[in-house]
């Protein structure tokens, strides 16, 4: 029979991307289709510079490409202040602990917290104002007056259909944009050397992606699959 069982999962050798029912992962490939491509940058500020040094070079490798190939990147970064004067789910989630010594993780603290880091920051009017102040941890999920995803409407104006997501945090962020970019219909890429977190469930975040939305490469295959021939390049018309 071509049907064993292992890590508790049936696995079938006739099918490349899952032992059916228990533990599933991407199907396709980068290169499959000509694809529509953005990249998504998430709280790459100097708040957490310290917490994100190790992903800084491959994400600016990526960045340097995208602009080479005439693809789109849209930034996000973390708005939340302490007395902001917002109340919601989160201030419940992390208390009032650490308020006092400026460590409480919902809120940004450093006068220059919000401010993206140079290594990163767009470069002109046109990708400025593709710069989303977040306060929440699902990049689609800021909103324009007519109450519609301010992301989700500038992807859907260039006809994307295929998220790179890269920043932090991996386990909160990532995670959740991810999965709210797969339930609105993108493919969704994660370079797993662009994204970084500062808990303990990095790893288990990416597994759990992969598993569940995610295609994983390396910034390295992602850079490679960009500079060659599968992309269209005319999307900042």
């Amino acid at each position: 029979t071509s049907t064993t069982i292992n890590a508790g999962r049936i696995q079938d050798k006739s099918m490349k991307n899952l032992g059916y029912y228990s533990k599933f992962s991407g199907y396709y490939e980068l290169d499959d289709y000509p694809r529509k491509i953005a990249l998504l940058i998430d709280d790459l500020q100097e708040e957490y510079r310290p917490f994100t040094l190790n992903i800084l070079q491959p994400l600016v490798k990526s960045v340097s490409a995208f602009r080479s190939a005439h693809l789109p990147i849209f930034w996000s970064f973390w708005n939340r202040t302490y007395g902001d004067g917002r109340y919601n789910a989160m201030d419940r989630f992390y208390g009032p602990d650490g308020v006092d010594s400026k460590v409480n993780a919902l809120f940004i603290w450093q006068e220059n917290g919000k401010n993206i880091q140079p290594e990163l920051e767009p470069q002109n009017e046109l990708e400025r104002s593709r710069v989303i102040p977040s306060e929440d941890l699902n990049m689609f999920w800021n909103f324009n007056e007519a109450g519609n995803s301010i992301l989700d409407e500038q992807l859907k104006q260039l006809e994307v259909d295929t998220i790179v997501i890269a920043g932090a945090w991996t386990d909160e962020c990532i995670l959740s944009t991810a999965l709210n970019g797969f339930s609105r219909g993108y493919d969704v890429i994660i370079a797993t050397d662009t994204v970084d977190t500062c808990t303990a469930y990095h790893h288990t975040a990416l597994q759990i992606m992969e598993s569940v939305c995610c295609k994983l490469v390396t910034s390295t295959q992602l850079i490679e699959y960009v500079e060659g021939q599968h992309v269209q390049t005319e999307l900042l018309s």
